[in-house]
């Protein structure tokens, strides 16, 4: 029967129709601040904040232009907020500076955050692109530039900060070697969600999903995976996941799920990705 309709519709039509019935069946939801997950997780954040009395702090690790920060601001509008956007990119850094120019709760540093201190080449490949990122070693050189980098054990000390409640990172694919330089502070529990993307990119640094339940074992910390409808926290790894489709995960600190509506799911027989 199947491959009946594959010879009826064509096999790139029938291609094109399974992709589209396995993305939605998956969950995966189209990138974009509004759509994918993002604003709602920052504004669920920003109302426990509130709620709380507490002046948050929060991170934007690639902060680019500034769209998801904007975000955070505006939904923070009223109360205290200290945000700190890391951009090692000069151009972006500059459109930064003119898009929070008098908000001294905005502070811009100028490095690339990663599992290691010292420097690294930075490939630009435009001003203000979002593509722009640290050279890999299988990277073709093209435009680059020296860029200061630091992990970020080492930032919190430097900014004498006690925990950070909220970090997003989108680091072109070096969102892993981020998150490894942040183990002190998730072993600390000093980090209640730290959000970060997930794409093909990751196949070039060698690492995946399966990194990420690694790097948390023994943690308090739970993978969720980000959509429309709120976080959705995955029980163990399975290799379903690691499909490399772009789409926005965090590790959620264990006393946080709750409070941020994170729904449970598991793997069954089959190896659908199901709510308990």
């Amino acid at each position: 029967m199947i491959k009946l309709a594959v010879q009826i519709l064509g096999r790139r039509l029938a291609w094109r129709l399974g992709r589209a019935l396995y993305m939605a069946a998956r969950g995966e939801s189209d990138l974009g601040i509004e759509t994918d997950g993002e604003a709602g997780l920052i504004r669920t954040a920003a109302r426990l904040w509130r709620a709380d009395g507490i002046a948050p702090v929060v991170w934007d690790v690639g902060g680019n232009l500034g769209e998801w920060s904007a975000n955070v601001v505006a939904a923070s509008d009223g109360f205290a907020l200290r945000l700190h956007i890391f951009e090692p990119a000069p151009a972006a850094r500059a459109a930064l500076a003119k898009r929070f120019d008098g908000d001294a709760r905005v502070s811009i540093h100028a490095l690339a955050l990663s599992d290691r201190e010292g420097v690294a080449r930075f490939r630009i490949d435009a001003p203000t692109a979002g593509t722009n990122a640290l050279l890999g070693d299988a990277e073709a050189a093209g435009e680059t530039i020296e860029v200061s980098v630091s992990t970020g054990d080492r930032q919190i000390e430097t900014l004498s900060l006690d925990c950070i409640d909220l970090i997003k990172i989108d680091a072109e694919g070096f969102d892993y070697s981020v998150l490894t330089g942040l183990r002190g502070a998730l072993a600390a529990r000093r980090v209640a969600v730290v959000q970060f993307e997930y794409n093909h990119l990751w196949i070039d640094q060698h690492v995946s999903l399966r990194s990420v339940f690694a790097l948390i074992d023994e943690l308090p910390y739970r993978l969720a995976r980000i959509d429309p409808d709120g976080p959705e926290a995955i029980a163990q790894w399975n290799p379903e996941l690691d499909r490399y489709f772009a789409g926005n995960y965090a590790l959620i600190r264990e006393d946080m799920l709750a409070r941020l509506g994170v729904r449970m799911a598991d793997w069954d027989a089959f190896n659908v990705l199901e709510a308990r």
